[in-house]
């Protein structure tokens, strides 16, 4: 347990029912918030993940080993900077 949850405890030890209650109804919203914060971060990394399978998947359809050598007659213009 952090020493911030143990100064929680310590300190709600000494307050009255009604004191509690008011803490709670302060603190479960901040808690919420940071859940949704780790789902929502969550949930994107896995949405980029999703984005970058189906990139790859797409380039792996374009540039398969099937995909047929084109002879240099068929370059119309080109490159002087291509090294092979």
């Amino acid at each position: 347990m952090s020493e911030t949850m143990q100064q929680v405890l310590t300190l709600t030890r000494q307050l009255t029912s009604l004191e509690k209650i008011q803490l709670i109804e302060k603190v479960i919203p901040e808690i919420e918030l940071s859940f949704q914060q780790t789902i929502a971060k969550v949930e994107r990394e896995e949405e980029r993940n999703e984005w970058l399978t189906l990139s790859a998947q797409g380039l792996e359809r374009a540039y398969g080993n099937d995909e047929p050598e084109y002879p240099s007659t068929l370059v119309k213009e080109p490159n002087p900077k291509y090294k092979p």
